[in-house]
This record gives structure tokens, sequence and C-alpha cells, in this order.
């Protein structure tokens, strides 16, 4: 008996074999149906015989049999469940937010004394190396005198004296001239000369006062001496220029610009010597004590002619020494950290010196002990620490971007807050910590 499905939910039918009686033959038949079997050409007539000895069959109905639920609908489940989980792995292993926060600026000051000496003590903690340190420098330099000089000198100028009298008349070397009769300034005659009558002579005159009183314009004399007035009119004299000289600027070397061109150089001098200590200095990392250099002139001359009209140029030399002590940079900005970092506040975090805020100030200089007392003054930069309660990660953790900044904003120590989503579509912060990414700027 066999079972057989037609199609499914179908009835069932049984098939039942009914074998005929076969008739049992002897050996000779058992070894033709072996031979047969080996050659197909046999199986022809074979069939034929068949319809004689075939098999019966008779189906019986057993009903429908149920065949439970399609494995489509199971499968497709099955899928949605697995994408389900393998996104939700996705979002907690790759999802992630980088959070960089940008401070307010913030110094700490910080004021302390040092001691710079050549031999530091090793128990002071305040103690760092100084030396004595030397620099000379000199120079030849040709100095020009570009202003004229103000000289005063006696007025001189032409005179034309007149004789309207009817005999000549003499006139002797220094006879007075006064100008439209005033007594000043007085004129002399420079040489004795005879007027005909009513002729004219011309001679030399030169005013007795130095300066510019006697650079008068043209004016007519009268001759004092003669005591008539109606003598002083028939005898006469006339000038037609300008006197002169009296007042004139000339090219001259006064000890004044000596000793300035001098001092100038002097200057000049200690400023190079400065300048050469200093950059020895720095590239030692060193610092120089600029206010307790000690100057020193060595040597200084010039070769100008003091006085001489004419003159314009000569040339100063001058030999000088810049002396002072000078310290360690790096010591200094050690102790520096030391003592910012012992002053820090709780939550901030230093993080460097601030070179360019550094200063210092004399309290007590000693060339002769080689030390110096200095007050030093430093600026430290400090920041907000990423453990400082405010970056408290349960606080910002399912935020988005603008609740973060929202959050942030409620702390002064804080300027700017920027974030980065990974994936580039993720909008809240990763709930777990170990993707949430803080960074101090």
């Amino acid at each position: 008996m066999t079972a057989q499905r037609e199609s499914k939910n179908s009835p069932i039918k049984i098939k039942v074999k009914t074998f005929a009686k076969k008739r049992i033959k002897k050996t000779t038949k058992t070894k033709k149906s072996t031979i047969k079997s080996m050659f197909p050409f046999f199986k022809k007539s074979e069939s034929k015989k068949k319809t004689r000895n075939s098999t019966s069959y008779n189906f019986i109905n057993l009903g429908k049999i149920p065949t439970g639920p399609s494995y489509k609908k199971i499968a497709f489940v099955f899928i949605f469940i697995a994408i389900i989980l393998l996104g939700t792995i996705s979002y907690f292993s790759f999802s992630k937010a980088e959070i960089f926060i940008i401070p307010k600026k913030e110094t700490l000051p910080m004021d302390f004394e040092v001691v710079a000496h050549e031999n530091p003590s090793l128990e002071s903690q305040n103690a760092i190396t100084g030396e004595i340190v030397s620099q000379e420098a000199s120079e030849s330099k040709k100095i020009t005198v570009s202003e004229k000089q103000g000289v005063e000198s006696y007025a001189s100028g032409e005179v034309t004296i007149y004789n309207k009298r009817s005999q000549a008349q003499a006139i002797v070397k220094g006879s007075r001239l006064w100008p439209n009769g005033k007594s000043t300034p007085q004129f002399r005659t420079q040489a004795w000369v005879s007027i005909p009558a009513g002729g004219t002579a011309k001679v030399k005159v030169v005013c007795d006062q130095k300066g510019k009183i006697g650079d008068i314009g043209p004016v007519r004399f009268i001759f004092p001496g003669f005591k008539s007035e109606a003598y002083q009119k028939t005898v006469y004299a006339e000038s037609y220029t300008k006197m002169t000289g009296g007042y004139k600027e000339v090219s001259m070397i006064l000890k004044e610009n000596v000793e300035d061109a001098k001092k100038e150089l002097e200057n000049e001098l200690y400023e190079k010597a400065t300048d050469k200590l200093k950059g020895k200095a720095e590239k030692e990392g060193k610092v120089i004590i600029e206010e307790g250099i000690k100057k020193e002139l060595v040597d200084s001359s010039s070769n100008a002619k003091i006085g001489k009209i004419g003159e314009r140029t000569f040339t100063a030399s001058a030999k000088v020494k810049a002396t002072t002590i000078q310290f360690s940079k790096k010591e200094a900005l050690e102790i520096a950290k030391k003592k910012i970092k012992q002053h820090v506040p709780e939550g901030k975090e230093f993080t460097q010196i601030n070179e360019d805020t550094f200063s210092y100030e004399i309290k007590n200089l000693d060339l002769r002990k080689k030390e110096v007392i200095l007050e030093l003054h430093i600026e430290g930069d400090l920041i907000l620490k990423v453990t400082s309660k405010i970056f408290d990660k349960d606080k910002i953790a399912g935020l988005n971007e603008q609740e973060l900044k929202e959050y942030f904003s409620q702390f002064n120590d804080v300027d700017k807050v920027e974030i980065k989503f990974t994936p580039s579509w993720l909008k809240t912060i990763p709930t777990l910590h170990d993707h949430i990414n803080i960074q101090i700027k």
C-alpha cells in the first residue's frame, strides 16, 4: 500500500496493488529473464507479455490532512527582525559626537622675587644664575655743522661828503658822523680827506657800536664837530647804500657743536654696546639688566677748529664700555611655572607661560657682589579641565546641537561650542559615554 498526495489540502488516495497469481516456472524461465535484462531488444516483446501479469491499483479516499503555516511568511519576519537588529547594533557601534569647547581667555598673573647671582645658593628656591657681562664699542664719525652762526661786528660803508662853502674843507681821520642828527649809532671816517669848494669827496666810515644797530640804510649825516648849525648845513655827508657788517651769519664751529657731537656719538656707542649684549643674551636664553648698565667712556677726541670762521666740518672719535648683570630667563620661567601651578583654581588647568608678559623690576643691584634682586612679573594661560563638572556626559547625552549650546551658555568660562556628528545625519548626542569625545581648543 502506498500513500500519494496530489495537491495541497486535496484528499489522500491510497494505491492498493493486487498481484495476480503467477505460475512458478522452472529454472529455464529465470535464465531467460536474466538474458533479457542483459539485452534490451527483448524488452519490446516482454512488454506485451506483461499485460497478462500487470499490477492493478485501487484508490482509497482518506479526507483532508492539514499541512501547517507557509514558510515564506516566517522567512520575511526573520529578515525584518535581522535588519532592525543590525541597524540598532550599527547605531550604537558607529554613532559618535565630537564636541569642541572654545573657552574664554583667562590668565593668572604672578609676581615674585628672585635673586640672580654668579653662584646661586642651592638652598634658595628663588635663586637663579646671574653673571657680569661687558661690551665695548668704538667709532670715528665725521660731523658737519649745518647751521650758520650769527656774528656781531662793526658796520661799515661809504659816504659822500658835500662842501657848499666857497673854500676848501679838510676832514680829519676819525671825524664823527651822526645819522639824521642823532648821536646813535655814531660812525667815524677812516681817512683824512679834503673837499674842494663847492665839491665832493668819498670816504669810508665805520660804526662805533657792534651789532645790527649799525646796519642802517641810506641816510644824511652831520658832523657834530662843527658847532655852528649853519656850518653843519654847508658841510655834510650822505650814504647811498646800506651800511653792513654789524651782524652776519657765517660757517663756524662752536664749542657747543663739538660737545653735542661727542655726546651724541657716545650715546650711539652705548646703544650699540647694549644691543650686542642683548643679542648675545638672547642666543643663550638670558636677559640683561638694561637699567643697571654701568657706562664708561674709555676715550673721546675731535679735530675741530673752534671759532674759526668758514670751518664747518670736523671728526669726533669715542670708545665706550657697557657693563651689567645678565640672568637665566629659562630658570626664571621654571620658577614662575611652579608658582602659577600652585595657585591654579579648581576646575582650571595651566597650559603655558605667556612670555610676552614677562617683565622685571630691579630691587637691588650690586655689581661688586655680582648680585641683583629682581621682582618678576609673568602671566600664565589657563583653560577649563575636561574633567570639570560642566562636562558631565550624563547631562549632555541625548541633546541636539541647539540644546547643547544652550547648556554650555550658562557657564561663563565657555565662549563657544562646536559639534560634529558621525554619521552626519545623526541629530542627537549618543547615550554611550565612550561615544562622546570632548575636546578643548
